[in-house]
């Protein structure tokens, strides 16, 4: 291979390396913070105005990691280390937003979302359903990536897609034909 061509190679696959952190898709936009989440054995997570699909789908990539998980219903976000919120409308996540000190001007749009990752506590913040699934992906990459660590480097993600439909297509006229099994894990 040519120098050429390693060259951009290396420049294609550049921006899916953030600071040691392989994300994808890459978020429009990341701040870093000097510290880490710890998960010390056991986590505390309160869902407000979301399905519980999303929640589970949370809990089962914690629980992988060995860490304990319990879902706080009492409505304070205090006494949990990850909120999942959806808002009611635009105005709401604004509030929400300028309350916890983040940009409450970043258009977050149908599918986008804010996650917030502090050393004390995980917020991820969105107008609907699609964006706090949205967000959650992007968690749950962020813990198998630090598993070994048991901390999430704190950060503040702003992300929405760039397209309003998104595809995946698989070629099955130049390899094996998938099993379903096969498609399902390259889903998750």
């Amino acid at each position: 291979m040519t120098i050429r061509k390693l060259i951009i190679l290396f420049w294609i696959f550049i921006p899916f390396i953030i600071q040691g952190q392989s994300l994808i898709p890459v978020p429009k936009e990341i701040q870093y913070i000097n510290d880490s989440f710890l998960f010390n054995g056991k986590v505390n997570i309160t869902a407000f105005n979301t399905n519980t699909f999303n929640v589970e789908n949370l809990v089962k990539t914690i629980e992988k990691q060995g860490i304990t998980t319990k879902m706080v219903n009492n409505g304070k976000r205090s006494k949990s280390n990850i909120v999942l919120e959806r808002a009611d409308s635009p105005i709401h996540l604004e509030m929400i937003l300028k309350k916890n000190k983040l940009d409450e001007k970043y258009e977050i749009e149908n599918e986008g979302y804010v996650l917030n990752i502090s050393a004390k506590k995980i917020q991820l913040f969105a107008l609907t359903e699609a964006g706090i699934f949205y967000g959650v992906q992007t968690l749950k990459q962020l813990i198998s990536l630090s598993a070994k660590e048991g901390r999430i480097p704190c950060m503040v993600i702003y992300d929405k897609p760039d397209i309003a439909i998104r595809a995946w297509q698989d070629d099955i006229s130049r390899g094996p034909i998938p099993t379903m099994d096969m498609l399902k894990e390259q889903i998750r």
